[in-house]
């Protein structure tokens, strides 16, 4: 009798179609569902504790995933997207503090879009790729790894987040020296603004480029050159011209989509 309680029991773990098991308590299965030694059975099961348990089964733990150098030892940014380019990935500083988790169909791309932003911030990596380009997947990918590291700083929804999510912008986020200041001010009466912003993107372009020198890098990076007009300063990445297969619940990415 015991074994067909246990088989019951079986058939009453249901798997969800998101991967989730839904196990039901034995004090659910009553003694007027079970008739004779089946309900005393499960009266001696009442004292099992089972409980919903939700895992996704796409998803790795984050502190089983290895840390990875942003810059390897040659210089080189060593994410290889032949081993699978649509996933998700935490961000690490220095002192190996999290930062910021991000998500991409284009993660070669975006690595290297945070690394020219945010040059000072990326020193480690953690990284899973999925095969199916699939927004569900990723979402519950990045919201299990939040739940087992805590929010990142730098996900904040706000401020810190826009300098990891979008170029760089040298009206608002780069300290200007004195002359671009006055520069900056007069463009608009003087109509010379695209020669200007050109210009102070360079300048701060020349300083990202020397914290990557100094960090080692030897990756050539080529930054976006018609975002420069706009004064803004972003690492330019491949041009996306077929977005139907990346899945029909995701919508593409624009800011990795640079002007020809």
């Amino acid at each position: 009798m015991v074994r067909r309680l246990l088989g019951t029991l079986s058939l009453l773990c249901l798997a969800t179609s998101s991967g989730a098991f839904v196990s039901i308590r034995p004090q659910l299965l009553g003694a007027h569902s079970l008739g004779g030694q089946q309900a005393s059975c499960a009266n001696r099961a009442n004292g099992l504790s089972l409980r919903m348990v939700a895992v996704a089964p796409d998803v790795k733990p984050l502190s089983e995933l290895p840390m990875q150098d942003y810059i390897d030892q040659n210089g080189l940014i060593p994410f290889d997207p032949a081993n699978g380019n649509v996933g998700v990935f935490a961000i690490y500083d220095k002192e190996q503090t999290l930062r910021f988790i991000g998500q991409s169909r284009y993660c070669d791309n975006s690595l290297r879009l945070h690394l020219g932003r945010m040059p000072s911030e990326c020193y480690h990596y953690k990284i899973q790729t999925v095969k199916k380009p699939s927004r569900t997947i990723l979402d519950e990918i990045k919201k299990a790894w939040v739940a087992e590291a805590g929010q990142p700083s730098d996900n904040d929804g706000s401020e810190r987040q826009r300098r990891w999510e979008h170029p760089i912008d040298v009206r608002q986020d780069v300290d200007l020296k004195a002359d671009e200041e006055q520069q900056v001010a007069d463009m608009g009466r003087l109509n010379n603004q695209e020669k200007v912003l050109r210009a102070v993107t360079r300048r701060v372009q020349a300083d990202v480029e020397s914290v990557l020198i100094a960090r080692g890098c030897k990756e050539k990076l080529s930054f976006a050159p018609k975002l420069k007009a706009q004064g803004l300063l972003d690492i330019a990445s491949v041009k996306i011209a077929e977005v139907k297969s990346i899945g029909k619940d995701t919508s593409l990415d624009e800011s990795l989509v640079q002007p020809k």
